[in-house]
């Protein structure tokens, strides 16, 4: 395996895409290019989760994936706020593009992977990666910025029902986020709306593989619902998988991400190969 961190902002250090390339092997497709995915942990903005990092990127590895994880800007100073960690996952697309013959990557089978925060970016970046505001900031076409699809584990996908939750039933951690994401921890409607991955839904948005649990205690699961049926308004293709338990943050829902010796769900842990087959559909 080929594992290095390159950073994405001189600047700010943390901002980082980390390689769990596959080793070349006579054994294994020669000279074929493999498809990869970007994981992007959870942590409200406010930490990466490691449990959603490194262990999601091997069991890629273990399905005949090279992985990345993203390692995004967390904390409450001006860096975090929405939309810089979108420009920052585009910047480490391109990267992953532009070493493809290098890294024995299929620049047309890159796929993004995101849990709960990072579910929240990935969403946002499946329908805004077309945008013009985007392509200039990043100072190339769209067509560089394409992925193949998104993974959205039990994401904040709608950003509006979050908060009139919040508002009806205020949680120091949900406060905490709105701060990070829009710099008040009580902003407007309309800057929610501009913050939510809901509203940016289009034809152009990539195919979605989302999966959440009914027994969510922090991310209700009508995100995921009412994101799989605006997905399903534009006609783009999705694969919605709602199990009946688990808490908030199951990772793998399995051995290894069971921090807590609670989270090992057996409806939950299927997720994962259900997802596999799903890009294995065209998309990897």
């Amino acid at each position: 395996m080929i594992h290095k961190e390159i950073s994405l902002n001189p600047e700010v250090p943390d901002v980082k895409l980390v390689t769990y390339l596959l080793s070349p092997s006579r054994e294994v497709k020669v000279g074929e290019k493999k498809p990869a995915v970007i994981v992007c942990p959870g942590g409200a903005y406010q930490f990466l989760s490691d449990k959603e990092g490194e262990p999601i990127a091997l069991k890629y590895n273990g399905e005949g994936f090279h992985s990345f994880v993203f390692r995004y800007h967390v904390g409450t100073d001006e860096y975090t706020k929405q939309p810089q960690p979108i420009i920052d996952l585009a910047k480490a697309i391109l990267i992953i593009k532009q070493h493809a013959d290098e890294w024995e990557v299929d620049p047309d089978k890159i796929s993004i992977c995101g849990f709960s925060a990072g579910g929240h970016l990935c969403a946002m970046y499946s329908s805004l990666w077309k945008d013009k505001w985007l392509c200039k900031t990043c100072g190339c076409k769209s067509e560089d910025l394409k992925i193949s699809a998104a993974v959205l584990a039990y994401p904040m996908a709608d950003y509006v029902l979050v908060e009139t939750m919040r508002r009806k039933s205020p949680t120091n951690l949900m406060d905490q986020v709105n701060t990070v994401m829009t710099g008040t921890k009580d902003p407007d409607m309309d800057i929610i709306e501009k913050c939510s991955p809901l509203s940016y839904v289009n034809k152009n948005t990539v195919p979605c593989f989302i999966w959440h649990t009914f027994q969510d205690e922090l991310l209700d699961v009508r995100n995921s619902l009412h994101f799989a049926e605006k997905l399903s308004e534009y006609q783009v293709p999705f694969e919605l998988h709602v199990y009946e338990e688990g808490r908030h943050g199951l990772a793998l829902a399995c051995e290894a991400t069971d921090c807590e010796k609670q989270e090992k769900e057996r409806t939950a842990v299927e997720w994962f190969q259900d997802m596999i087959g799903f890009l294995r559909r065209g998309r990897a």
